[in-house]
């Protein structure tokens, strides 16, 4: 706020005076005094700073990828929408499945150790095969 007050209290604004065709120099403060300027307090997200040099830096690399032997990178870079998605990443995968019992065991085995698991209700009798 004290860099504000000192830019306020500092600087001057220059306009034309359509009547005499003269420059006539206000200060700020008369400005926000008269009801001409108003502090707007506002805040800016880091995106929306980068956005115009983005925009830039997207249109260079588009331009150079017409033009070059591998575009790979240019490609991948407007996939990414110059990373600002998070859509396409360079990340493996890799999930582990467990290797089937049942598979392996016989069906006698199978059945054995169906009638071994608990039973879900109380006092129901022993499971038979079927």
């Amino acid at each position: 706020m004290k860099y504000l007050d000192k830019y306020i209290s500092t600087h001057n604004v220059v306009e034309r005076d359509n009547t005499t065709g003269k420059n006539v120099t206000y200060s700020i403060q008369d400005k926000l005094d008269n009801g001409e300027y108003k502090i707007i307090y506002t805040s800016a997200s880091f995106a929306e700073v980068m956005e115009p040099a983005c925009n830039l830096i997207e249109l260079i690399t588009t331009n150079k990828a017409w033009s070059m032997r591998n575009p790979s990178w240019p490609i991948w870079l407007s996939k990414n929408k110059f990373g600002a998605t998070e859509q396409y990443t360079d990340e493996q995968h890799i999930s582990f499945q467990p290797a089937n019992p049942l598979d392996d065991m016989s069906d006698e085995a199978i059945l054995n150790a169906a009638k071994s698991l608990p039973d879900d209700e109380s006092g129901a009798p022993e499971k038979s095969g079927a």
